[in-house]
């Protein structure tokens, strides 16, 4: 999928701002495809398309002559779903959903839209062994996806939406709406020929702060539904989530939707939730605890951070994993002291006895494999994101006159000190070590404010 957006609904400004790979080394974007044959303006822009001849009848004087076959995956039944509202506007009519070969329920002589891939769908594996068309796990790829437009021996046309996994199969229904069209009483869609993968696994949308807007009357529940409808057009699979609470009273604030059935719809529809967390030992009502005083933490923005006091470490991240399990949140990003080195130079005593002035890398690595093992601990597939300071470049000068080993070699070692499958995502500048991911920040009432991120 190409990386660009064509248009956006009025209300919502899109930047687009393209993170390095996965690994830490910084790798180059991929190339886009040509987009001239392109002619609807799908997006994102497919990496394959061939427009073949013809067109496929899906209504005739507005009444249904073609079926959606849906496969056994949840995923299936939202792609047909999605298929039949974009019909209803164009021709406010809808198509025959069946979960099986239509002849089964005395459908005969119609064409047919065969939603799931060989291995959702046991009419997608007949075509596909039939006519030597490859979908499997690894061709196209995770959340790829093939539609091809195929003709059986007594001339039905039948159109494969396949992907190569259930997102993947969801996505070709997403792509395959974008195709119709509205011909007088009827309503067709192009034959043709289209490979899709995408270039980034994980794109995300920052800040959703919608749940906020709920809490404050801006906007009404059912809205936050809607604008997962409007990530899912676009491909979008990741929201950031503004979502806070107290480690100690386990207090998710802003209060108002239901997180968890929020997050499930979410999931169903391939989106996950980035929820925002620190790394933080203490939080501004502790301020009068002995443990949290001004020369045993460092303060800031209303936080208390340590890097050696493991025991309240600890505690917030099982607090973190609890909140995580409870509402089925499947991302979570820490962030540490928000400020230039972390405020490392005023670390407390406790933090300048176990770590040289040099070795914050050190330290930080070990809170970062603290957190992960508590939270993969109650949630076993979660995603954790840490966010390593510094931001920009001159931040990066500044941290080496004040690291007396040079930058990459702390970053090199921290990279060697943590679990492999820890994320770390830095932003406003060239990245060391960067999670591939791409932002999308939007501006309206669901969506905060505008934040460029890469």
């Amino acid at each position: 999928m190409k990386t660009t957006l064509r248009m956006v609904p009025a209300g919502i400004m899109a930047l687009l701002i393209i993170a390095n790979g996965w690994s830490w080394a910084a790798t180059a974007q991929p190339p886009a495809p040509d987009t001239s044959d392109n002619k609807f303006h799908i997006v994102p822009t497919p990496k394959k398309i061939t427009w073949l001849e013809g067109q496929v009848d899906l209504l005739v004087d507005n009444e249904p002559c073609a079926v959606i076959v849906v496969g056994k995956s949840k995923q299936c039944r939202i792609a047909a779903e999605e298929i039949n509202k974009h019909v209803q506007r164009l021709t406010r009519n809808s198509l025959p959903i069946s979960n099986d070969a239509p002849e089964n329920r005395g459908l005969t002589n119609v064409n047919l839209i065969l939603v799931g891939g060989p291995e959702e769908n046991e009419l997608t594996r007949k075509i596909c062994v039939e006519k030597q068309i490859e979908v499997s796990k690894n061709q196209p790829g995770a959340q790829g996806y093939v539609i091809r437009s195929e003709r059986d021996a007594g001339g039905k046309d039948i159109v494969l939406l396949a992907g190569s996994d259930s997102v993947g199969t969801l996505y070709a229904g997403i792509t395959f709406v974008q195709m119709l069209e509205r011909d007088g009483d009827g309503l067709t869609v192009s034959r043709a020929a289209i490979d899709d993968w995408p270039d980034f696994k994980n794109r995300l949308v920052s800040e959703f702060t919608a749940w906020r807007s709920v809490a404050q009357g801006l906007v009404g529940k059912d809205e936050l539904y809607s604008y997962i409808d409007h990530c899912l057009k676009y491909k979008i699979n990741l929201l950031h989530g503004s979502t806070y609470f107290h480690a100690r009273k386990k207090f998710l604030t802003p209060p108002g939707p239901d997180y968890k059935k929020l997050v499930e719809y979410a999931a169903e529809r391939g989106i996950g939730f980035l929820m925002d967390q620190h790394t933080n030992v203490g939080f501004d009502d502790e301020r009068n605890d002995p443990d949290l005083a001004p020369d045993k933490v460092v303060w800031c923005q209303g936080f208390a951070f340590s890097w050696a006091r493991d025991d309240l470490l600890k505690k917030q991240a099982e607090a973190i994993a609890s909140v995580m399990k409870e509402n089925n949140f499947q991302w979570v990003w820490l962030h540490p002291v928000d400020r230039e080195n972390e405020l490392w130079e005023r670390r407390g005593h406790a933090d300048k006895q176990m770590y040289k002035d040099n070795e914050r890398w050190k330290a930080s690595a070990k809170v970062y494999n603290l957190f992960y093992n508590a939270i993969r601990k109650e949630n076993p597939e979660a995603h954790i994101v840490f966010i390593y300071m510094p931001y920009t470049p001159p931040d990066v000068f500044q941290l080496v006159r004040v690291w007396p080993t040079n930058l990459f070699t702390g970053l090199f070692s921290l990279r060697a000190e943590i679990l492999q499958d820890i994320l770390l995502q830095r932003r406003q500048g060239g990245d060391l070590l960067a999670s591939q991911i791409l932002f999308i920040d939007c501006h309206d009432p669901l969506c905060g404010r505008i934040r460029l991120e890469c």
